[in-house]
């Protein structure tokens, strides 16, 4: 049943996704930019930030990798 609703996003997204790309690439470079600015910044969320960016380049490959 759950992969028959991930197709069916994703086959959804697609259409959008020249618009998600930069979107999702902003969004990264922000969470780099407040993780690493001066002042404190707890270990969890670098880690989760370095966790989710193979993540976010995985599924703007994808495509790509399935063809």
């Amino acid at each position: 049943m759950l992969g028959l609703a991930g197709g069916a996003v994703s086959a959804r997204v697609a259409d959008v996704q020249v618009v998600l790309m930069p979107v999702s690439l902003l969004a990264l470079a922000l969470a780099y930019y407040f993780a690493y600015r001066r002042g404190p910044t707890p270990r969890w969320q670098r880690l989760a930030l370095w966790m989710s960016t193979p993540i976010t380049v995985l599924s703007w490959l994808w495509p790509s990798l399935t063809r």
